[in-house]
């Protein structure tokens, strides 16, 4: 293939796999904003704060994989790029057979710390029964996420292959029966336990089907004993290594905050923090996965050395990325805590100093993520994971001393104040040097395009809360929300260079006359 079709290429399996994720991400928004009202209408504070406490507990045991499912789908990018067809079986089986191997240990260590462990005093429980709960709904979370250790490849080399809409496409029916699930439980007054056990045994069901399809497109890749080898081990965790130390940062910067208010304020205090996270949360999930879909596309274009397209496209997306972030964050800012009093209640509202740290935190995550998928795709996770560690440490450290200050405000501040102090140059810092200068980090353009439309939104959004102080909450808050995007969107649009809207209009003119093109 010639330089131009392959760009086409990737331009149409990252576009797919963007709007797949999007579509995934903005179902799982509904199905959030669905189950939580849903969920603490029946169930108390403390118990619903044990589950997002267990949820956090999940992502713990992520790690287990050893890093090897971001290495397998950095390998598989990269065999495809150098056409390398014949290391993908290999790969993939030796990864599968690896985490069977792994997954026996997490059990067994699993379930004997669970049955040992003084569960009632490390979360300040309030009675044996919601002890008894909490060890029943553990030992199902561990027992469970053993069996999803080997589906966590598959996917990952169908990442690897840029067909990540495929998974999408399953993660979307998993969300929905998530919150089937939900409701199953609370319309059969189920416990904790029941509620853990529906939801990760229906939410992974498609990813069971994902699998067998995945099977069915790529034949090439089926189920070989003969080709373990314990020299496809060593080539995954050369970079899988690497991953897992990132794993780690990526834990304690995004999964420690509840275990933190759970262990000093108690289970019950982790809901109001757990709600406005999320809510934050949610457009960030959805903002990172344009860099993510795109991160299988960098790797192949690296090992092709196409650093031009390579450029184009990490600028274009983190300044597009940034500026919406920034709309978000403001929305969020102003409109944040009433929307939460009116979908979840009195119960989960935030303070503004939890709010303003959490949209803070919303715009310097994603600038980070941009730059640490990029640092990913290039194959430099070492950048990343040094960068990481120390921004970890110093969020636990600060959230452990701002949380005796502000409470739960404080975590959400220590959280924020350490990326910014870390992750947020560095990574930057790291793309320049580690692609010779040839990629180069857009934080001034991004900064400087931003500032203004942010400052224009907050005016305007606060004018109108003190203007319509009395109206009807759902058409005061859409008349805000409506009032802060069109002043930002104004504003964008008559500060941002003429090329880019160069660049737009030539985007939506292509779009409109060629739309037969995300077909080809």
């Amino acid at each position: 293939m010639t330089t131009d079709t392959m760009r086409a290429l990737w331009q149409r399996k990252a576009l797919w796999s963007v709007l797949a994720t999007y579509m995934a991400r903005g179902v799982a928004v509904v199905v959030y904003l669905v189950s939580v009202p849903l969920a603490l209408s029946y169930f108390d504070q403390e118990r619903y704060g044990l589950w997002l406490t267990i949820s956090s507990m999940v992502a713990y045991l992520n790690v287990t994989d050893l890093g090897l499912g971001l290495g397998l789908q950095n390998r598989v990018a990269e065999a495809r790029g150098q056409r390398d067809e014949d290391s993908l079986s290999g790969l993939l089986t030796t990864a599968i057979v690896a985490m069977l191997a792994m997954g026996g240990l997490v059990a067994s260590v699993g379930v004997a710390v669970v049955s040992v462990a003084p569960l009632d005093r490390w979360f300040h429980l309030s009675s044996a029964q919601v002890t008894h709960e909490l060890n029943g709904a553990l030992l199902i979370t561990v027992l469970t996420f053993v069996c999803l250790l080997p589906m966590r490849m598959v996917a990952s080399a169908q990442n690897g292959f840029q067909e990540s809409y495929y998974s999408e496409i399953w993660n979307i029916v998993g969300s929905v029966f998530s919150l089937l699930a939900v409701w199953m439980v609370v319309a059969w007054h189920g416990d904790l336990v029941a509620l853990v056990t529906a939801t990760f045994f229906l939410t992974q069901l498609p990813s069971l089907m994902g699998i067998v399809h995945f099977f069915k497109r790529h034949s090439h890749m089926r189920w070989q004993w003969r080709a373990v080898h314990l020299k496809w081990f060593k080539v995954l965790f050369a970079l899988g290594w690497q991953f897992f130390l990132l794993q780690i940062y990526t834990l304690l910067i995004w999964q420690t905050d509840n275990l933190v208010i759970a262990t000093q304020l108690g289970a019950e205090q982790v809901v109001p923090y757990a709600v406005a996270f999320r809510l934050m949360w949610l457009p960030l999930n959805l903002l990172s996965s344009v860099p993510s879909a795109l991160w299988p596309a960098y790797t192949e274009a690296k090992a092709r050395n196409d650093w031009e397209w390579i450029q184009a496209t990490y600028r274009r997306v983190t300044v597009g990325l940034i500026l919406l972030a920034s709309l978000i964050a403001a929305v969020l800012f102003v409109w944040g805590q009433e929307f939460i009093v009116g979908w979840a209640g009195d119960s989960a509202r935030g303070s503004v100093t939890l709010m303003a740290g959490l949209c803070f935190y919303l715009v310097i995550s994603v600038w980070t993520n941009c730059n640490a998928i990029m640092v990913n795709a290039i194959g430099r996770p070492l950048e990343q994971v040094v960068s990481g560690l120390v921004d970890a440490l110093l969020n636990l450290s600060l959230s452990l001393l701002l949380i005796r200050v502000w409470g739960i405000a404080g975590v959400a501040w220590g959280t924020m104040l350490a990326c910014l102090c870390i992750s947020s140059w560095f990574l930057a810092w790291s793309i320049w040097r580690s692609t010779e200068h040839r990629v180069r980090p857009p934080w001034s353009e991004a900064l400087r395009l931003s500032a203004l439309p942010l400052l224009v939104s907050l005016i305007v959004g606060e004018g109108v809360a003190q203007l319509l102080p009395s109206l009807f909450p759902l058409l005061r808050l859409a008349l805000g929300v409506s009032a802060m995007c069109a002043a930002y969107g104004l504003t964008v649009y008559f500060t941002v260079p003429l090329e880019w809207r160069a660049w737009l209009h030539d985007r939506f003119q292509r779009l409109y006359q060629q739309r037969q093109w995300l077909w080809e």
